[in-house]
């Protein structure tokens, strides 16, 4: 059996984020005019911004995680369970950063 370094595994999770990333891009996105309608939207609903519907986003990821690690914890070492809710919160991560860039660059 091969041998795989840390750095190919990172650079394999890497390339599994970004297919995560265009995957939630597709279902957040409403249109090409408007990037993040589910924050938006969300935010419209809940009296906040986009930045803080997203976060709620973030929590619903971490508190599965910790649901696992309390009723679950075999639930940690499932590499698709992990995976899924780390690569979702990671992916919120980059679209927070984002929204940032854009609200710095263009003041929205």
């Amino acid at each position: 059996m091969d041998s795989i370094s840390d750095s190919q595994i990172i650079e394999n999770v890497i390339n599994r984020l970004h297919g995560t990333f265009n995957k939630k891009n597709v279902e957040y996105k409403g249109s090409a005019v408007e990037t993040w309608r589910n924050f938006t939207q969300g935010a419209a609903l809940q009296s906040e911004t986009k930045e803080q519907t997203l976060l709620g986003y973030v929590n619903k990821q971490i508190v599965s995680l910790f649901d696992a690690k309390h009723v679950n914890p075999e639930r940690l070492t499932d590499k698709d369970f992990v995976f899924e809710k780390a690569g979702d919160i990671a992916v919120y991560m980059i679209i927070l950063m984002a929204m940032a860039q854009k609200t710095e660059m263009v003041g929205v």
